[in-house]
């Protein structure tokens, strides 16, 4: 035992791999440990959401042999279906409550999104049984069906969107807040403009600034247009970068070196781009289904009183 200790101890060699053999094991290890943590979490994530699921099917199959009891005691199955959308309406409205007063012991916002979501998926299909065709014909009706429908299919829009916005800013980069776009696009500006300011005279640092005067420095101080914002697409930043990149073949060492840091500049401003039109998409999309739901609640408030007075 000691013969080997002082081996180890003496033998520089072999106390490296040691080293390196207990530092990979700890690595490896960690790794392990987040890995599982992550599965841990993807699969409560995963039960959750079938649980949800499961239980949304099971509703929807109460309400319909409901319905199907009303329908063939020759009952008026408008009024279980109008009660229940009305029900629902008023469950989905909640969970605006809930985020404006969250001081209150009403459940953590997770839970009530994972609620918000299925039970607009099941006030989907109740509307499909309550009305007799897709639009109604009555000017009030007409206009509860639009909002209706334009409701939901924000509403589906959202959810898409809340799934795939992340992944995709996480793509191409650190997420920037959203009020703090404005200062990047300002220090990508100065940035540049500092390049340019240390270049010396010279044909081909004449080359570089009036590349820059023309083309760079336009595409950085410009503010992002409604069209990008509604659908961005790399074709921008990609002529750019082509128009630099040709203008490489005419340059000293110095001047390259201006334009490789400009280009890394455009492409990090491509990217602050990027995650402002998806973040605007998605607070336009909230202020959006916002509005649309207090008009949908007022008209089926109405619809509910006239309903109500006639048959009174």
């Amino acid at each position: 035992m000691n013969r080997s200790s002082s081996n180890t101890t003496g033998n520089p060699s072999a106390a490296s791999t040691m080293r390196r053999g207990l530092g990979w094991a700890t690595a490896t290890s960690a790794k392990a440990l987040d890995r599982l943590g992550m599965r841990t979490v993807w699969t409560q994530r995963q039960r959750r959401r079938w649980v949800s699921l499961a239980s949304t099917v099971l509703i929807a199959l109460v309400y319909a042999a409901f319905h199907r009891e009303v329908v063939s005691s020759l009952g008026d199955a408008r009024w279980l279906s109008g009660f229940t959308l009305a029900a629902c309406l008023g469950l989905l409205v909640m969970i605006g409550m809930r985020r404006r007063i969250p001081v209150l012991p009403l459940g953590n916002v997770s839970t009530w999104t994972q609620v918000h979501i299925y039970t607009g998926l099941f006030a989907a299909l109740v509307y499909v049984t309550h009305v007799p065709v897709l639009v109604g014909d009555g000017w009030l009706e007409g206009t509860l069906s639009v909002a209706f429908l334009a409701t939901s299919l924000s509403g589906f829009y959202g959810l898409y969107a809340s799934r795939t916005v992340p992944r995709r800013i996480s793509r191409v980069g650190e997420e920037i807040r959203f009020d703090q776009y404005g200062w990047h696009r300002s220090q990508l500006h100065d940035a540049a403009t500092r390049v340019i300011s240390e270049l010396s005279d010279g044909d081909a640092a004449r080359i570089v600034k009036r590349v820059f005067e023309d083309k760079v420095q336009p595409y950085l101080a410009r503010p992002l247009c409604l069209s990008q914002r509604l659908y961005p697409t790399p074709r921008l930043r990609q002529n750019l970068l082509a128009d630099l990149n040709h203008q490489r073949r005419y340059l000293d060492e110095a001047s390259t070196l201006a334009v490789d840091q400009m280009m890394g500049l455009v492409r990090r401003r491509d990217q602050v781009d990027f995650q402002y039109a998806l973040q605007w998409r998605l607070r336009i999309w909230v202020a959006a289904h916002a509005t649309l739901s207090i008009v949908l609640v007022v008209l089926a408030t109405v619809h509910v009183v006239i309903a109500i007075g006639i048959t009174g």
